[in-house]
């Protein structure tokens, strides 16, 4: 049974007791606890920055950001990849042009070398000729008749038959010049025979050939008949 507290005394729950006479105030009581809402901070364990999961480089201010770098290794092994692919396609065309070289070789029939046909200069269409040792003159073939040097500026008509011919032969001690008297009258030179020299000269019947000495002065003329004759140069 609790006694009423004596006239004048504190109700209870005041905090504060008198105890011989001195009164002392009694601590407060405090609420409920409540534990906080983050861990505390010490000095040996400082709080951890809130992050998120995303990944960021770290970033020197004014500095623009790389992207990372692969592997050595990783790197490496693509290069020499890269490299192999471009050498295998770079051999492979090679083998293709050589492949088709060849075979356009082989497909490609060689040039017919055109036969070289010696060409005189001094020559008209009138024949060709060549010079040999003279033989004597020839049984078979009849002699033309020598005209004078003098039938060379005359006015003779000129006549174009069939194709002959005419063998030449010096049998005189100096050489000779053969020409052919063209249709103006001009000489046309064609073969030099030294003496004992004599050649045969394809002509037309009717043509005049004109034998001079080595100053060009005529020795005699020779027109060409319509079957095939030698003309003796003395």
């Amino acid at each position: 049974m609790v006694a009423d507290p004596a006239p004048g005394a504190p109700p209870h729950g005041s905090g504060d007791t008198t105890v011989g006479g001195v009164s002392e105030k009694l601590p407060e009581i405090p609420e409920a606890y409540q534990p906080p809402a983050h861990p505390p901070e010490t000095a040996a364990e400082p709080a951890l920055p809130e992050t998120d999961t995303a990944y960021r480089p770290h970033v020197v201010p004014g500095q623009v950001p790389q992207p990372p770098v692969p592997p050595r290794g990783t790197r490496s092994r693509s290069g020499l990849v890269v490299a192999a692919v471009v050498l295998g396609v770079t051999l492979l065309g090679g083998l293709v042009a050589i492949s088709a070289q060849l075979r356009t070789r082989e497909e490609t029939p060689p040039p017919s070398v055109p036969a070289v046909v010696p060409q005189d200069t001094t020559a008209t269409a009138a024949a060709t000729a060549t010079a040999t040792a003279a033989p004597p003159p020839a049984a078979a073939l009849p002699e033309l008749t020598a005209l004078p040097p003098s039938a060379e500026t005359e006015d003779r008509e000129v006549t174009y038959g069939d194709v002959t011919s005419i063998r030449f032969v010096n049998v005189s001690a100096e050489p000779v010049t053969v020409l052919w008297l063209d249709y103006q009258k001009q000489r046309v030179r064609y073969m030099d025979l030294t003496p004992g020299q004599s050649y045969d000269q394809t002509t037309y019947a009717g043509h005049l050939w004109v034998v001079t000495h080595a100053d060009g002065a005529a020795v005699a003329l020779y027109q060409a008949t319509a079957e095939a004759a030698q003309a003796v140069i003395r």
